[in-house]
């Protein structure tokens, strides 16, 4: 087995930094911040980066999960279920319920969202339209890696058999079906406020994130290509290229739009960020270093901090008084250091109340039948 590549934890923990930073600039107004145009830029789409890395990587830690278990003989789609339902299900369900009795979003507990209650509960709710962003914004994210979890091991199957073709066949596909739904189903019945949510589901339309990720992983693992001294750093600025190009694209046609781009942008983002990712991961970096200590410890917490970041947000927002002072002060840079803080420490409280907890044991006493 491997030794865990922590580089991949930085690009984790770079991706989750994207997208509080995007939802601290959507909820405080939308507007420039910086006054540095790129910077600025970057920030508007960079909740949509964090979310496709989140599926990358998924798919990447899926597959090496997968993978070692064949290694060694011992997988079983049970159990397989049982240790992803272990690492979601505890934080994912005392949030959703915190969120549900100790704040506003309590008027989701009338009789007519009850069916939106239990589709959450499943981890359906994504598919909704209605449901899919309700409740706790972040949570259709959850939806959509869950169904993953689901497939994920068929998947593995003809990705460790052809990996290039079902990259390229998950690639092509994800793109023509992506410009049936927006074209003909979405944009020619006047739905275009739903190409959000059409363009953000397992099936048909993010299927290749996930795939990019288990081939990502399939590379890594078993050495297929090799880079070494200059050359990693020649891919490294050539994916850089590539994602910029490809970024400027999504800002100047848009990236759920009924043209090229919103049939592409997301599928093109995946490969490129890919490769990115790939590239990354065989730099040497030294752990030891502080800066990097710190973002490899937000990589520990990742989970809890993104269930949490957008509740305690919102509250912050609506209704801290030093918080609205900032905002009208014009005092971005400092408001977003502070959320930053503060939900990055509300995530870890939680992490950290949950790790072997009694609803947790739950799953290990379940896992232990299966063991024995």
């Amino acid at each position: 087995m491997k030794e865990r590549n922590k580089n991949i934890d930085i690009v984790r923990s770079g991706a989750l930094l994207l997208v509080l930073v995007y939802h601290f600039w959507v909820l405080s107004g939308s507007i420039a911040h910086t006054n540095i145009l790129f910077i600025d830029q970057f920030i508007k789409l960079g909740g949509e980066i964090g979310v496709t890395v989140f599926f990358i990587l998924s798919g990447y830690g899926i597959y090496w999960s997968i993978d070692n278990a064949k290694s060694n003989g011992d997988f079983n789609y049970k159990r397989y279920m049982i240790k992803r339902l272990k690492r979601i299900v505890p934080e994912y369900y005392v949030c959703f319920i915190l969120v549900l009795l100790l704040t506003d979003n309590a008027g989701y507990l009338y009789k007519d969202q009850f069916q939106n209650i239990w589709m959450h509960f499943l981890f359906i709710h994504n598919l909704s339209p209605d449901f899919a962003s309700s409740i706790n914004g972040v949570l259709w994210t959850m939806g959509v890696i869950f169904q993953f979890y689901l497939i994920a091991p068929l998947l593995y199957k003809v990705i460790k058999k052809q990996p290039y073709i079902i990259l390229l066949i998950s690639f092509i596909f994800t793109c023509i079906c992506k410009a049936i739904v927006y074209k003909f189903i979405l944009y020619n019945n006047g739905l275009e406020a739903y190409s959000f949510y059409a363009g953000r589901q397992l099936l048909p339309t993010v299927l290749d994130n996930f795939i990019t990720g288990m081939f990502l992983a399939y590379i890594i693992k078993n050495k297929k290509v090799k880079v070494y001294n200059h050359k990693r750093y020649i891919l490294l600025l050539s994916t850089i290229i590539i994602f910029i190009i490809v970024y400027k694209m999504g800002l100047k046609y848009g990236i759920h739009s009924n043209n090229i781009s919103g049939y592409i942008w997301h599928s093109v983002l995946a490969l490129s960020l890919g490769s990115l990712i790939y590239a990354f991961s065989t730099i040497k970096i030294n752990m030891r270093n502080i800066g990097i200590r710190i973002i490899l410890w937000i990589a520990k917490h990742e989970y809890s901090i993104y269930l949490w970041h957008l509740i305690v947000t919102i509250n912050l927002i609506n209704k801290a008084p030093i918080v609205s002072s900032l905002i009208n002060k014009g005092g971005y840079i400092l408001l977003f250091a502070v959320l930053l803080i503060i939900t990055i420490l509300v995530g870890y409280l939680f992490s950290i109340l949950l790790h072997n907890s009694k609803f947790t044991q739950i799953f290990d006493k379940v896992d232990e039948k299966y063991i024995n």
